[in-house]
């Protein structure tokens, strides 16, 4: 990352792959984990803060997840349990409307992702005084195939050279987590849910 500068994933929030940037509608308020349904693509979108008084840089976001706790892998790599997804509803490294923060908004920011994990090339100006922000929106699938009941996939955030983001500045304050439930009946803690189906009783 570029010597002073200072990222941080401060939010985010799932939506459905059904519409663009402004249009799509969302699964779940922000900062809490929907119910996903596997084999089916849904955007995930980051909220993400500059804080540093360094020079203009330009970077792209990259997404990453890992998988029951374990290294974080980019989307479009090989091995991963989670991979990018074309949408026909808009076009890659689109400009990102501000819709989860309120700080000073990096409008010109090529963040919507398709197909890819990647965003277009943002160019960060330097903080005045404020925080710097922009939010990030890939269109991803989790494939039944590659995962079992119970696992779970956790979503962070790299810049364009694959460094982490910044730890004094809190790097990943709120991070994602899907835990997989598989089309089935399931018992935990006492309850009886029905997830993915329907249940015939004779």
């Amino acid at each position: 990352m570029p010597l002073g500068m200072q990222l941080s994933q401060q939010g985010f929030r799932f939506r459905n792959d059904d519409g663009d940037d402004i249009t799509a509608t969302w699964k779940a308020a922000i900062n809490v984990v929907p119910e996903i349904a596997l084999d089916t693509p849904f955007r995930l979108r980051t909220l993400v803060h500059r804080i540093d008084s360094g020079t203009t840089t330009n970077t792209k976001l990259h997404l990453y997840s890992s998988y029951n706790g374990g290294p974080d892998i980019f989307v479009d790599d090989p091995g991963t349990k989670v991979i990018s997804a074309a949408s026909i509803h808009y076009a890659h490294a689109a400009d990102t409307t501000q819709q989860l923060g309120s700080a000073t908004y990096v409008s010109d920011n090529n963040n919507m992702c398709n197909d890819t994990g990647s965003s277009g090339t943002l160019t960060w100006p330097v903080p005045t005084g404020s925080t710097n922000e922009v939010e990030h929106e890939c269109n991803i699938i989790i494939p039944s195939a590659g995962v079992s009941d119970g696992d779970t996939i956790a979503f962070r955030l790299q810049d364009s050279v694959g460094f982490v983001f910044h730890s004094d500045v809190g790097a990943y304050n709120e991070v994602p987590i899907i835990t997989i439930l598989k089309p089935g009946i399931h018992i935990r803690g006492g309850t009886v849910a029905i997830h993915g189906g329907t249940i015939q009783l004779r």
